[in-house]
Parts: C-alpha cells; structure tokens; sequence
C-alpha cells in the first residue's frame, strides 16, 4: 500500500503505524510530497493513518496495488494426494495448506485436465473426482491464479 502526502509543512508528518516514510520529494515553494509505504503479506483488508499539523495545508492519495502474476496471495501446497491413482470418476482427496475457505475461481487440474466437480473444498482439504480425459501426471491446485 502506498500512501503520498502533500504538504507546506513536512515537519509537521507522523507516518501511520506500520508504514515507513521513504522519501520526501520537494516540489514547488514550501510544498514536499511525502511517500509512505507498508508491505502487506495477504490479501485481506489494509488501511492508512497520518498525522499533520492542523495549521499546514496538505493533501492525501493511498494506493494498493497487487503484483504481477496475482501476488499478495501464497502458494497452495500440497502435502498429500489419497489415493494416489484411480480412474475417472474416482474421488480424490488433496490435503496441503492455502487452499481458500471455498472454491470461488480456484481450479484443480490434472496432467492439465481441468477437475469440472467439486465435492468438498476447504483450506486445507479438497474432495476431487478425477476428470474425464484425465492422464498420469501432476495435480496442481491454484488459488487467486497462484498455481
């Protein structure tokens, strides 16, 4: 999260807990445009607090941005796969971490074959029949775009 103050009286700034002042930039007379920063690790809500001096005119922008690629969010793991091979139609259970509380737009593929069920789907816990067309070869649970 990015927050940019603009004020006559940069003395008179108190970054907001979390944040860290990076620079102040001096722009027309008397005026710096202050740039604080906070680095949040998930998704989830973010807020912002400063404090100026009543007496000095300034203006506030707070930006969030998400990184390439669908950052913010962790990698789904898995830590088991039972049984570890069936065929079509055979529920699977995929046990790891970081699976979201529910399906939302997560995918579950296998050998590239996209799961078009889902049974059951938990943060740690996935119920999967195995897909028509499906072929040995990787599961890959991705969640938020994170594979």
């Amino acid at each position: 999260m990015l927050g940019a103050i603009a004020t006559t009286n940069p003395d008179s700034f108190t970054a907001g807990t979390g944040y860290t002042i990076e620079e102040f930039i001096p722009k027309s007379q008397n005026a710096k445009l202050i740039a604080e920063d906070q680095i949040q690790a998930s998704a989830g809500l973010g807020s912002a607090s400063a404090s100026l001096a009543t007496s000095g005119a300034w203006g506030a922008v707070l930006a969030a941005f998400k990184a390439a690629g669908g950052g913010g969010s962790t990698a789904p793991t898995i830590t088991s796969l039972s049984p570890t091979s069936g065929a079509v139609g055979t529920s699977v259970t995929i046990t790891g971490t970081n699976f979201g509380s529910s399906v939302g737009s997560s995918t579950v593929t296998f050998n590239g074959t996209p799961a078009t069920t889902i049974s059951n789907w938990s943060a740690t816990s996935i119920i999967v029949p195995v897909p028509a067309g499906a072929t040995t070869g990787p599961v890959v649970v991705t969640v938020g775009g994170v594979p």
